[in-house]
């Protein structure tokens, strides 16, 4: 280095004064001055070749270095120098050199060696690099990008799950940089439904990344009223996701009867979503409801029939009438047992002729009544009070003393069963009351007896008042005959209700109806 610069020295300095004495000697010890006829009479500088090699002395053993051919022109005092080769750091980019900045800063573009700065070379350029560890480790405190470690940077390093270098939060690794979860409030598709980031199952994503839907068994809050995750209609919670309500048209199994989505009362279900099984029930829970024909369903299918809310809600199940054919004495006694079938006008009150309603069978009752057609107060002629029926149909406790059907007698001086009951209204002027008050050998006053005989010749299926000796006999009331034993196979002398089957007493006036409730 020290030959470099001493060169480059003699350069920018006079030859006089830098490569020669201040006395204007030659530099070898000779006290004489220069010869003047060696020197150069032209005004342009006078180049000085130089040598690398080193001089020899006089003496041969010192090795010094100076100018082998030196030329002056006149009185010069400055001599330009023109130099070598450069160096690494001057500045020049010289062959073998990518760059020469003329400085030592190592954190420039231009590194110690005159080399350009690169990521990887352990030095750290300000302007373009964060870091630089020298190292072609990825994962560790700087990446082979020359950038300190950062979610996003496609490198996992430590503290991260994952990094595909996207901020795409959709696929497998979020721009989070951990594995996509359900929980982590990005939404990984083609795996979850939904993420919101929460562990609620009452909003509209569940907390198995799954949106919530009716059936799924969680409530949504505000959307949904229930949820029980199933699709059954017939429990408190409907498969549409609302909760079991009377009026959705839905029966709720234990808790509805019937459900018709409606508030009509006559069409055998009732707005309270129970079905109309009878005219009192009907009362029972709307006593505001007038006469009429309502429909009354008791489980087999609805049905109408005449209701007298007047009185608390009375089912008309049949009518007893002299002016047809005897249709409650035919032989086989059907209209009593078998008969289903509407019959006549039994959906109103009045009438002259025999009528049936299903109720007969159906509508389960603890009292019966007896009015008379013509009477439009419907007033009770006879009504029982220590629930007679004992919440049984008509035809259950009518038929349940027995099978007296096609000739069969059905009792001997004797009634089957009584109840006790009140008189009213024209009792006293309605044929086949004649002994309602009698007190006799069989049945007894102010009562009804079902399947009463006498003696020979007489009897009826409901026998108002006592019987025997003192009270004409059995054959007073509804279904009479003077049948010897009685039953129903006796062609003359019996009528649908009377005193004395066709004595010619019992006219077709006005007929009979039957109620219950």
């Amino acid at each position: 280095m020290l030959t470099n610069f001493t060169r480059y020295l003699c350069v920018s300095v006079s030859l006089s004064v830098a490569c020669g004495r201040p006395d204007g000697s030659d530099g070898h010890g000779s006290d004489h001055p220069a010869d003047p006829s060696s020197a150069a009479t032209t005004d342009e500088p006078t180049s000085v070749a130089t040598t690398d090699q080193p001089t020899t002395g006089a003496t041969g053993d010192t090795a010094t270095s100076g100018a082998t051919d030196e030329s002056t022109s006149g009185p010069q005092t400055a001599t330009t120098v023109t130099a070598g080769a450069g160096f690494c750091g001057d500045g020049v980019v010289d062959p073998g050199e990518t760059c020469d900045d003329g400085d030592a800063d190592d954190s420039d573009e231009c590194v110690s060696g005159c080399v350009a700065a690169i990521c990887g070379d352990g030095l750290i350029w300000v302007a373009a690099e964060q870091c630089d560890d020298g190292n072609a480790v990825d994962d560790d405190g700087c990446t082979n990008a020359c950038t300190l470690p950062a979610c996003g940077d496609g490198v996992v390093q430590a503290g991260e799950g994952c990094d595909d270098g996207d901020d795409d939060n959709s696929d497998e690794c979020p721009a989070s940089c951990q594995p996509a979860s359900c929980g982590d409030g990005f939404v990984h598709t083609g795996v979850e439904q939904c993420d919101d980031g929460n562990d609620a199952d009452t909003d509209a994503c569940l907390t198995g990344c799954l949106t919530a839907v009716c059936g799924d068994g969680v409530v949504q809050v505000g959307v949904e009223q229930c949820d029980d995750g199933d699709a059954d209609d017939t429990d408190a919670c409907l498969s549409n996701c609302f909760s079991a309500t009377c009026g959705d048209g839905v029966v709720w199994a234990g808790q509805e009867t019937c459900d018709d989505a409606d508030v009509d009362n006559t069409d055998g279900c009732l707005a309270n979503c129970a079905r109309a099984s009878s005219c009192a029930a009907i009362h029972a829970a709307y006593p505001e409801l007038f006469d009429g024909v309502f429909m009354l369903d008791t489980g087999l299918g609805p049905f109408p029939v005449y209701c007298d809310m007047t009185h608390g809600g009375w089912t008309l199940i049949a009518r007893f009438g002299n002016g047809d054919p005897r249709n409650w004495m035919l032989d086989d006694g059907q209209w009593w047992y078998q008969r289903t079938a509407l019959a006549g006008e039994p959906l109103k009150w009045g009438g002259l002729y025999d009528a049936f309603s299903p109720a007969f069978f159906q509508v389960a009752a603890d009292e019966l009544r007896l009015t008379r057609s013509d009477d439009p107060t419907q007033t009770a002629l006879l009504q029982t009070t220590s629930k007679c029926l004992g919440g049984a149909t008509f035809r259950a406790h009518i038929t349940g003393f027995g099978d007296f059907q096609n000739g069969q007698a059905w009792a001997s001086d004797a009634v089957l069963g009584n109840c006790p009951a009140q008189l009213g209204g024209q009792w006293k002027a309605t044929n086949g009351f004649m002994y309602a008050q009698c007190k006799g050998d069989i049945g007894a006053p102010n009562s009804i007896s079902f399947w009463s005989d006498w003696s020979a010749g007489d009897g009826a299926v409901m026998m108002i008042g006592g019987g025997g000796d003192a009270c004409g006999g059995a054959d007073h009331g509804i279904g009479v005959t003077e049948a010897n034993a009685a039953n129903f196979k006796y062609d003359d002398l019996e009528d649908d209700f009377g005193t004395q089957g066709n004595d010619g007493t019992n006219n077709n006036l006005y007929a009979l109806d039957l109620y219950v409730r």
